[in-house]
């Protein structure tokens, strides 16, 4: 998976754990689609 500084300062950035947890899945899901 691909992380850039960018990607961990908006993580960092997000308004609540919850909104972070679902981009990491959102983030997880392309990811795994992308390794099929």
């Amino acid at each position: 998976m691909k992380i850039t500084n960018r990607t961990i300062i908006f993580f960092a950035g997000a308004r609540s754990a919850e909104e972070t947890a679902a981009i990491i899945q959102d983030r997880v899901k392309h990811y795994l689609e992308e390794e099929d």
